[in-house]
């Protein structure tokens, strides 16, 4: 498995054929070969199936840069209390406001561009992250303090991104999302370059976000991440998370952490997508 292409950890599976029935995408000629001959054309088609799903995966991955992973997985509803009664009682909480700021069309999320801000407990800070992380960027940007890159990671695929956070008072945050202060207040200069072109006066808050996180002791991870979200009038989501050094320890990782969670019965929500994803779809509404 170490050998993967890294841009999607799950599984692909080439279409489901039937073993003795040759009634759907196979030519005519090969339906009327012998059993035998008809077992090999399907193990030739398959491997082709796979190939051609591979193939993008394989090329994307011949350049992409080696970097640490966040693995990212929601938790279905049904299966939150079980994840309450094995990794939550007890443990101490972190809780935050988390602002998005985008037009009201989310021009800048449609372009890979995240504008984020978050209340701390005695600082709150800015992001500006890009999914996926362009090849280049501007000078001075990726020596600035607070620039990282890592792969985003889930269920149904692996994006790298490059984010830069900034330090940021409490008040100017509040501010802003109240429109008593523009959003490029939050921004430092590295951060704007980062962003690109962003006409800053014409962007809206989108929040709050209510965030509850916390950590614990994992068997077989050492450490799990939780963190739920809580949407203005809307849906809540609950999600599990790890960090590993590298891809090759995070797709060990994910095979760990999917088999800790089936023998504590905890099921995952199915349409996976990232909280910012499935934020950004509800405001969007």
């Amino acid at each position: 498995m170490r050998d993967r292409p890294d841009e999607v950890y799950a599984s692909r599976r080439a279409p489901a054929m039937r073993a003795e029935s040759c009634s759907c995408n196979f030519q005519a000629k090969v339906c009327a070969l012998p059993p035998r001959s008809r077992r090999i054309m399907r193990k030739l088609f398959t491997a082709k199936v796979l190939i051609s799903l591979l193939l993008p995966v394989a090329a994307f991955a011949a350049g992409a840069p080696a970097a640490p992973v966040e693995y990212k997985a929601l938790v279905d509803v049904g299966s939150w209390p079980a994840v309450m009664k094995a990794y939550g009682p007890g443990l101490p909480v972190k809780e935050i406001e988390i602002y998005f700021y985008d037009t009201p069309g989310l021009a800048l999320y449609q372009r890979g561009l995240v504008l984020r801000a978050r209340t701390g407990k005695k600082r709150g800070d800015s992001t500006v992250k890009m999914r996926p992380a362009p090849p280049a960027l501007p000078p001075g940007v990726s020596a600035a303090r607070g620039f990282k890159c890592e792969y985003d990671s889930g269920p149904a695929a692996s994006v790298y991104s490059c984010s830069l956070t900034s330090r940021q008072e409490n008040g100017k945050i509040a501010a802003a999302a109240a429109g008593g202060a523009k959003a490029g207040k939050l921004f430092s200069g590295p951060q704007k370059a980062w962003a690109g072109g962003v006409d800053w006066d014409k962007l809206r808050a989108l929040g709050p976000v209510k965030s509850s996180s916390w950590e614990a002791a994992s068997p077989g991870l050492k450490t799990l991440s939780f963190e739920r979200w809580d949407l203005p009038g809307g849906p809540s989501f609950l999600e599990v998370s790890f960090r590993a050094p590298g891809r090759a320890e995070a797709e060990e990782g994910i095979k760990t952490l999917h088999a800790e969670l089936q023998r504590l019965g905890v099921k995952l929500a199915e349409g996976q997508s990232s909280k910012t994803r499935a934020a950004m779809d509800f405001f969007s509404k």
